[in-house]
């Protein structure tokens, strides 16, 4: 079976960017891990952090429609 395509900021699989994965990443921040660190790792930069969190927010909030 092939893999299935991450996507930026699905950390819970569902195939939908929402508020529970803002929940989830909310977690990974603080603990700068992620069960799917490849979704959770908005930035590219090889951390879960708050940058990620605040891009994700921005995401589910409506105030960017794609992450660069």
């Amino acid at each position: 079976t092939p893999a299935k395509a991450v996507i930026l900021g699905d950390l819970n699989g569902d195939e939908t960017v929402d508020i529970y994965d803002l929940t989830q990443m909310r977690k990974a921040a603080l603990e700068n891990d992620a069960e799917c660190f490849a979704a959770a790792d908005i930035n590219g930069d090889d951390v879960v952090d708050g940058e990620d969190l605040t891009l994700l927010k921005k995401f589910v909030m409506g105030e960017i429609m794609v992450f660069d």
